[in-house]
């Protein structure tokens, strides 16, 4: 490979890079996090509420009772998410006539009775938006462009490394220089994380740049043609008319039993529209075993019980089920716990991959004469606040998202807050301290200290709950305790360990005076 094509492929790696590495660091740590979605809401939301393990009632039951409850908006469309493993209730979400927008309800499966209709647990959504869309308005959209960065990177890495990717995949030199080290460890995380992160860039890419491309298939291939892409592309929506004419749901539980007899699975969800009118439709969404990442969707208008809609895999969609293998793929959740583990250790590893090649550029920076020690500190500081700034700032999430009462408006406002807000500390912090070493520190040391804090208020708060819930087998709380204990634990050791080299020059010393 000619070298000066190689040297320019580097600096624009390097570059690109750093200018996306914050933003990548958020987004893999917080996805990383994100496999365990539904853990952390059910640790969050559980202790609060008792478990009654009787016999659910059918599905008409809880539409009707709900309904009678709260008055809503008949002509929109309600949504009954069914019970689960990590959520045993059922969740409404309809547009009730007192709310400006769409609410969610959760309902007791066995009584119909509203749990809570003011749902506050806002945490594991609040790091799911933080990885996909990074909670601000045009967020979805830069992440689309940040992903492309990350798959310029990734080719770019192979090529820059590809000589020597195999004869030196396991080449670590500790008694030579620091950004020997570094380079060496860089090398060696990318070499073991390729294959996943390049899983994540090109599933990313779909996500998030998935309005790019369908407006240039409209544009070019389609003719403008919008109905003819949806077709093909195995898009429906759904068009219930509105009839004004009332209509008791009767066989809404008579087709609930025929889909989960024919598809041999319970729907995730039923929604539907027009309820209590003769125009009502019921359309019912689950997986199907009969393949990988293989859903249904089936709907039926309630007046005469005609199939509105139907697509399952006697009735495939090539581009809908190549998305739905690519969401699989990107969640991880097509197998079971173990298989989320690994997809949470390389995703720190690419957090780690992130971290080691903003040190190089670092390293390289400070000792170049011509280098600005406001620039290398500045980067210094960014790269801190975007890997250990965050980490602490999510620990701290996790604590108001447990001591904050139930009952109070603003709950889920006042974690975001607290998100935010420990940022802010963490960067003020950052920038008086110039022992860089020193800070990473004290901000790993302080996010495990909060990690144990949390366990600690868990058991001082619901011990005798937590040891019910075990018993009815529910051991997601104990076990998301163990999770957030062996975090506190791996970032305890690291800190310790960076503490004593503290003491010394360390690898972060003072902005612009990093030693060789």
């Amino acid at each position: 490979m000619n070298r000066q094509f190689l040297r320019q492929l580097t600096e624009a790696h390097s570059w690109l890079g750093l200018m996306a590495s914050t933003l990548l660091f958020v987004i893999f740590f917080a996805g990383s996090v994100t496999l365990f979605k539904e853990e952390i809401h059910q640790w969050a939301f559980q202790p609060h509420y008792e478990l009654d393990q009787g016999q659910p009632l059918p599905v008409s039951k809880i539409f009707a009772a709900v309904m009678q409850a709260q008055p809503f908006d008949p002509k929109g469309r309600v949504t009954l998410v069914m019970p689960n493993q990590h959520m045993p209730y059922f969740q409404l979400r309809a547009r009730f006539l007192n709310a400006h927008e769409f609410t969610k309800v959760v309902i007791d499966p066995t009584t119909g009775a509203i749990v809570d209709d003011n749902i506050q647990f806002f945490l594991s959504t609040f790091i799911y938006r933080l990885h996909y869309e990074l909670n601000v308005s045009f967020g979805y959209e830069l992440i689309g462009v940040i992903t492309l960065f990350l798959f310029f990177m990734l080719v770019s890495g192979i090529l820059i490394h590809s000589r020597h990717l195999i004869s030196r995949f396991f080449r670590y030199q500790p008694d030579k220089q620091k950004r020997t080290k570094l380079l060496d460890m860089h090398t060696v995380i990318g070499v073991m994380t390729l294959p996943y992160t390049l899983m994540y860039a090109i599933t990313g890419l779909l996500f998030n740049l998935l309005l790019v491309y369908q407006v240039a298939f409209v544009t070019v291939l389609y003719k403008g043609d919008q109905q003819a892409l949806k077709q093909d592309s195995g898009y429906f929506s759904m068009n219930a008319q509105w009839q004004g004419k009332p209509q008791q749901i009767t066989d809404i539980d008579r087709l609930h039993n025929e889909t989960v007899a024919k598809y041999q699975q319970k729907p995730t969800s039923i929604r539907l529209y027009n309820y209590g009118d003769q125009g009502a439709v019921v359309h019912f969404r689950g997986e199907q075993k009969s393949g990988f990442a293989q859903r249904y969707e089936v709907a039926y208008a309630l007046e005469n019980n005609q199939n509105v809609f139907r697509k399952d895999a006697d009735n495939p969609n090539a581009v809908s089920r190549g998305m739905a293998v690519a969401a699989k793929l990107h969640f991880g959740n097509y197998a079971g716990t173990d298989l989320r583990l690994v997809y949470f250790l390389l995703g720190l590893g690419v957090c780690a991959l992130i971290v080691t090649g903003n040190l190089l550029w670092i390293d390289k920076k400070a000792k170049q004469r011509k280098s600005s020690p406001k620039t290398v500190a500045l980067v210094t500081n960014v790269t801190l606040l975007g890997s250990a700034g965050v980490v602490l700032a999510t620990a701290v999430a996790f604590m108001f998202e447990r001591t904050l009462p139930v009952d109070l408006a603003t709950r889920s406002s006042l974690m975001v807050y607290s998100f935010v807000a420990t940022l802010g500390a963490t960067g003020i912090y950052l920038y008086f301290d110039k022992n860089k070493t020193r800070c990473l520190s004290a901000l790993m040391g302080l996010s495990s200290l909060v990690l144990v804090f949390v366990v600690i208020v868990d058991w001082l708060m619901f011990g005798q709950t937590i040891v019910d819930l075990w018993h009815k087998g529910v051991k997601t709380i104990v076990a998301t305790e163990l999770g957030l204990l062996s975090v506190a634990a791996a970032l305890g050791f690291a800190a310790v360990k960076l503490g004593v080299r503290s003491r010394g020059n360390g690898v972060y010393a003072a902005a612009g005076k990093v030693p060789a």
